[in-house]
Parts: C-alpha cells; sequence; structure tokens
C-alpha cells in the first residue's frame, strides 16, 4: 500500500486516528497523527504519531511515544519506549534518565538530548548553550575531555558525553 497526501492517510485512519492494516506501507508523505499506526513494514521520510509498530520500520525521521518493530533505521529517532530486535539511527534523541535497555542500539551519530532538557544540560556543565545542535557542539568540544574526567556524572549523562566527545573527535577542525 502507498500513501502519497496526509489527507488520503487520515482517510484510513479511524475517528481517533489509528491507523492499522496487515500489509506493507510505504508513505510518500509526511505523516502525523495523533493515534498509533499498525503495519507489516513502514517506509516513510516522517512520521510522527502516539505509538508505532511494525515488523520493519524505515524512515528519515520517527516521533513517538512507543515504537515497536523487529527492525529499525532511522536518520533521527526520538522516543520514550523502544521495542526491537535490530535499531540502527545516525542520530537518537533521548531525555530519558536511564541508558535504553537495548543491546542491538546502533549510533552512527550523536546522541542528543531534547530542546526540553536544554536547561538541566546548562546547569549541569555550568555554561550557557545557545544555537542549534551544531552551534552546541562548538561551546562544548574544549570542555568534554575535562568533564569526562569529573566522576559527578550520572551513567546516562556519561553516555552521551562520551558520545559527543567521540563523534566531536571524528569530525574535521574548521578553519
Amino acid at each position: 500500500m502507498k500513501i502519497e497526501t496526509q489527507k488520503e492517510f487520515n482517510n484510513l485512519c479511524d475517528e481517533k486516528g489509528n491507523f492499522c492494516v496487515d500489509e506493507n506501507v510505504e508513505f510518500d508523505c509526511n505523516i502525523s497523527t495523533e493515534g498509533n499506526i499498525s503495519a507489516r513494514d513502514i517506509i516513510a521520510r516522517y512520521i510522527s504519531a502516539l505509538d508505532i509498530s511494525a515488523r520493519d520500520i524505515i524512515a528519515r525521521d520517527i516521533i513517538a511515544r512507543y515504537i515497536s518493530a523487529q527492525n529499525i533505521s532511522a536518520l533521527d529517532i526520538s522516543a520514550r519506549y523502544i521495542s526491537a530486535s535490530k535499531l540502527t539511527c545516525t542520530n537518537f534523541y533521548w531525555d530519558q534518565i536511564y541508558i535504553p535497555r537495548c543491546k542491538i542500539l546502533q549510533i552512527k551519530g550523536f546522541i542528543y538530548p531534547t530542546m526540553l532538557s536544554r536547561e538541566y544540560w546548562e546547569e549541569r556543565l555550568g555554561i550557557k548553550l545557545e544555537g542549534c545542535y551544531s552551534e552546541i557542539q562548538k561551546i562544548v568540544k574544549p570542555h568534554l575531555t575535562d568533564w569526562l574526567k569529573s566522576d559527578k556524572w550520572t551513567p546516562t549523562e556519561r553516555w552521551i558525553l562520551t558520545n559527543w566527545h567521540e563523534r566531536i573527535q571524528e569530525m574535521p577542525d574548521e578553519k
């Protein structure tokens, strides 16, 4: 099944915005719903829903409260709860107090705290974090090595800071 517009998607949803089919779905548009999305396999650019479940999910951006799939592959993922056999993403957005208990998680890029936690991170790091992620990377880069020497970090904070330290080291220096 191929869905080309949000309107077409909405027409297939029930009155609560839920979309449930037992077949493969390709979304050829950005999809957003207040309900749940369930299908055998999902291919999309952008999906935003309360809960998303499928055997395989391939998308550029996935935003949901719960994501459940056998395999998930995305550029950016933001979720409160994730269940998967294989999870690969370029950037991973994480604001929880715990490290995801997902041994199959492969993050190729950065672990980004969401903008909702900016004040928290400013307080913990002791610096102002202004701008978007690329600007924040420049602000934190000179401090990461020293910050990682401290024992004040929670396991989740250390996980995120270590990820940033590793990824920023891989980036070419600006001239």
